[in-house]
């Protein structure tokens, strides 16, 4: 699930992987490589501060394990996911790329069929509420809302989508353990959206045809345009 503009009350994530997808770019410096008007005290204690900052962020994202994000329409996302039946360390391992690639997608949620694993099983950081979730099942709902909508599947394009206010999951965790958990507002929608990829649906399967293809037709012409 995308964050998108419309999050309200987002909280900055300074959590070392958050930080190391923040900024990510590439210092160019024309000339002499210590331009003159860094030559001297401060401003030159600044500059290679800068420098060095530019280089660790670099760095950290090479050490991030990133994961190809799988694009409608394909087949896995149409998929019911199969359950997690080992909770060892190569679940662990995985629930860790699938952090870091969303937080480098910039997303809330991110469910295993994204990366292209047919698993009932995603991650989530929205909101306050942080968690994995293998064999999720929303059990509870209550009430409405009404908000924009989006997917890293689909190119984080937006769409108003209905949803409960309120969400009860219940999964296992990373050890396998069952927990539950309650959660709304836009918390209870990412718990909706990513047990709906577990389901092998997507947020665009809950709109009328016509804002479906709306949808659908953006994400293509704009994922032509890279």
């Amino acid at each position: 699930m995308s964050a998108g503009s419309a999050l309200p009350g987002r909280k900055k994530d300074f959590s070392p992987t958050a930080v190391f997808t923040a900024g990510l770019g590439t210092a160019t410096f024309r000339g002499n490589f210590l331009p003159a008007k860094y030559a001297k005290g401060r401003e030159t204690k600044r500059f290679f501060f800068r420098v060095l900052s530019r280089i660790s962020r670099v760095i950290f994202s090479l050490l991030m394990a990133i994961r190809k994000i799988t694009e409608y329409p394909a087949d896995v996302l149409g998929q019911v996911g199969k359950p997690v039946t080992e909770f060892d360390n190569s679940l662990a391992e995985l629930c860790a790329d699938m952090f870091d690639t969303m937080y480098d997608a910039e997303g809330v949620g991110l469910a295993a069929p994204q990366i292209g694993l047919n698993l009932r099983l995603f991650v989530m950081d929205c909101h306050d509420v942080k968690l994995i979730a293998a064999n999720p099942e929303i059990i509870a709902t209550e009430g409405e809302q009404s908000g924009q909508e989006g997917c890293l599947s689909v190119g984080k394009v937006p769409a108003v989508v209905v949803r409960p206010m309120k969400a009860r999951l219940r999964a296992q965790d990373v050890k396998g353990e069952w927990f539950e958990r309650e959660a709304e507002g836009y918390a209870a929608r990412a718990f909706l959206h990513e047990t709906d990829h577990c389901d092998g649906k997507l947020f665009i399967d809950r709109l009328p045809k016509l804002r479906r293809d709306m949808v659908v037709k953006r994400f293509k012409k704009e994922k032509s345009w890279k």
